[in-house]
């Protein structure tokens, strides 16, 4: 069995954290992934957006998409604009759609459109 993992590495462009994803993200990395994205997200200046990137991410189950679902939700509850950096062409697609069918999380594919997205997720 190999061993999974997710790195998580954050910054601040203009007024907004951009946390990128890379690796595994699914039920083993799942709670240390929801930590390490809430803790990028507190501990930059007060931003009024936050995008994750996971064009890296190689492996996201349907908990992986739920734990990007949940952190966007807490978000949008903080007044947080949200957006999602994922190329449309990615494997991981398919476990994205069959989590948020309903497209609650934003998906760009370029990060100029994910910081110029306007709209904030509905918490509940």
């Amino acid at each position: 069995m190999t061993m999974q993992w997710v790195r998580v590495e954050s910054g601040v462009v203009r007024a907004a954290v951009v946390v990128r994803l890379a690796g595994t993200l699914d039920s083993a990395t799942a709670a240390r992934t929801r930590r390490e994205l809430a803790d990028a997200a507190e501990g930059a200046p007060p931003p009024d957006q936050v995008v994750v990137d996971v064009r890296d991410v190689d492996r996201l189950t349907e908990d992986g998409a739920r734990t990007l679902l949940s952190f966007a939700r807490a978000a949008g509850a903080k007044g947080l604009r949200f957006g999602l950096l994922v190329d449309p062409a990615s494997p991981i697609m398919g476990a994205l759609v069959a989590a948020d069918p309903q497209r609650l999380l934003p998906r760009f594919d370029d990060l100029g459109a994910a910081l110029a997205v306007e709209t904030v997720p509905d918490p509940a």
